[in-house]
């Protein structure tokens, strides 16, 4: 993960910032070059997600207002360490809602997985682990899947179980997995704006063919 901060160049910093965010802190002119300054932010996590995240910011994402933009981005290439055969991937039933299905190419493989499910938030948890470290230094892929997950993503969604109370700034958010056979290539990237105003004896089935949540 990499992080810059581009602060207009009218803005005073603090020197004890300076000194302790040298290497991210970058000066911009968004009040005279708008667009010049928008595309030098969309090039620096270009080349930090190798070019997976391209036009993070589209036009008019950066006005003469804009006073701070904090961009994060993160790249990752893995290899999963227990390989899915790609003779057995196939072509099955996706269900995106009750009402919506779709045919997607499905991964299959047969290992030992540690999993666990968890009644109380109703789901279960499936850890894919990548090769390259250590037992202690792994990275691994966690697949979260849970009963009519189609709910998080409409204005309905209940987050009571995680927060009493959720609520988001102006955050611009672009993310691109690609999952395959061999393993996975993340690049994800952020930016936020400041503005002038205000387990049984037989085998278990994970079977991913709704809707789920991962973490790598």
């Amino acid at each position: 993960m990499k992080s810059a901060l581009f602060f207009g160049k009218q803005i005073p910093v603090k020197e004890c910032i300076e000194d302790k965010f040298l290497e991210e802190i970058e000066k911009l002119d968004f009040e005279n070059d708008t667009e010049s300054q928008r595309l030098y932010i969309n090039n620096w996590v270009d080349n930090t997600t190798h070019g997976e995240i391209t036009d993070l910011l589209i036009p008019g994402s950066i006005t003469k207002n804009t006073k701070l933009a904090i961009a994060n981005a993160a790249y990752f290439k893995g290899t999963w360490q227990s390989k899915f055969k790609p003779e057995e991937t196939k072509n099955e039933i996706f269900y995106v809602s009750n009402e919506r299905q779709e045919f997607v190419d499905m991964m299959h493989v047969e290992e030992s997985f540690n999993h666990a499910p968890n009644e109380k938030l109703g789901c279960h948890i499936l850890k894919l682990p990548y090769t390259g470290q250590d037992e202690a230094s792994r990275v691994s892929m966690f697949t979260v899947l849970g009963r009519g997950m189609g709910k998080l993503f409409e204005n309905s969604a209940n987050f009571s179980g995680f927060s009493k109370k959720v609520q988001v700034g102006e955050v611009l958010v672009k993310f691109k997995i690609t999952i395959n056979e061999e393993g996975a290539t993340v690049a994800s990237a952020t930016v936020e704006f400041s503005f002038r105003s205000s387990r049984p004896d037989d085998p278990a089935m994970f079977h991913c063919n709704h809707p789920f949540i991962f973490v790598i």
